[in-house]
This record gives C-alpha cells, sequence and structure tokens, in this order.
C-alpha cells in the first residue's frame, strides 16, 4: 500500500482503522502550533538520542488494516523506519484531539497502540491545555523482584 497522507486526489489525510478508511479533517492553526512546539522539544531532547522524532504525514504501519498518521511519533529501534513508512510499534505516539479526532484518539487508536505495544501514548488537547499520557506496562515487570 503507498503512502496514504497522499494517495488520494484531495490530498486530505486519510487513515486506515480496522481496515475502513477515515479522513483527518482540515486541523486549525492552532493545532498545527501544538504539534510543532511538541516536536520541537523532543527533537532537542532527542538530539543526543539514538530516537528519531516524527511529525505529520508519516504513516505508521501497525497491521494492514491499521495504517496510522499520528501528529507526533518517537522511534527508537530504526530497523522500524523504512524509506516511506515505520513499520511496527512507535516508542511513543502524540495526538493532539480536534472535534473530528477526539472519538477516535481516545477510543480505538488509545486500544490499538496499548495493543501493539506503544509504550507511551499522549493526547493533548490545546481547548483545555492539558496533555493526558498513557505508559504500557508489562505485568513481569510490575511483579519483579
Amino acid at each position: 500500500m503507498s503512502n496514504l497522507a497522499h494517495k488520494y486526489e484531495d490530498e486530505r489525510r486519510k487513515e486506515l482503522l480496522g481496515g475502513k478508511i477515515y479522513t483527518v479533517d482540515s486541523r486549525s492553526i492552532c493545532h498545527f502550533r501544538v504539534v510543532r512546539n511538541i516536536f520541537i522539544v523532543l527533537d532537542k531532547y532527542l538530539a543526543s538520542k539514538k530516537c528519531k522524532v516524527f511529525f505529520g504525514s508519516v504513516d505508521v504501519y501497525l497491521t494492514n488494516d491499521d495504517i496510522v498518521i499520528p501528529d507526533i511519533t518517537v522511534v527508537c529501534d530504526e530497523s522500524k523506519i523504512t524509506h516511506s513508512k515505520i513499520v511496527g510499534a512507535p516508542d511513543l505516539v502524540a495526538e493532539v484531539l480536534s472535534p473530528s479526532t477526539h472519538e477516535r484518539d481516545y477510543g480505538y487508536k488509545k486500544s490499538l497502540y496499548e495493543k501493539h505495544g506503544v509504550k507511551e501514548y499522549w493526547i493533548v488537547d490545546p481547548e483545555y491545555l492539558f496533555v493526558e499520557t498513557y505508559q504500557l506496562i508489562c505485568i513481569n515487570e510490575v511483579f519483579a523482584d
């Protein structure tokens, strides 16, 4: 499958969730600013580390039926990064809420990221000025000792 962010003639971003295509509506200037600011902070923090940060139109292939385009993606395993996409679970995903994505970000995508082993998931709400963070904890790690 080619890059979903650029596949369609209308050039709107598309995601494949559970085998169904969803259009990601136009985002606001506020949305772009929030994504940019998160990217800048993470990019500076990760500059001397092996992890890479991406934003915007980078497809993340979790399965053949689940191809997402997170607002921010951090990958520490370079073998997951190809020329045109990321294959496998990123280490961190951040989604900036918008009215059209709110339900998917809290529902299907949150469950999807957990199921596929995304270690950390941030939901950023620019309207109410908060960030919710979810960390994947392996039960074996909790009871190790």
